[in-house]
């Protein structure tokens, strides 16, 4: 994992331009938009991959 710059919880957040919404998780990015972490706040799940792919960084 890389280091982590902004913590989101259950928010959302413009980062150069592009519009992020984790409303109901916990998200980990670095200040260029990148996702680190993403973790469902009901669940427990781990849904990195499932936001890297909604905003297209993977």
């Amino acid at each position: 994992m890389g280091y982590v710059e902004l913590e989101l919880n259950d928010s959302s957040t413009t980062l150069n331009g592009v519009f992020f919404d984790f409303t109901g998780y916990h998200a980990e990015l670095r200040f260029s938009g990148k996702i680190e972490k993403v973790i469902c706040l009901k669940t427990g799940k781990d849904c990195t991959e499932e936001f890297k792919k909604k905003y297209k960084q993977k």
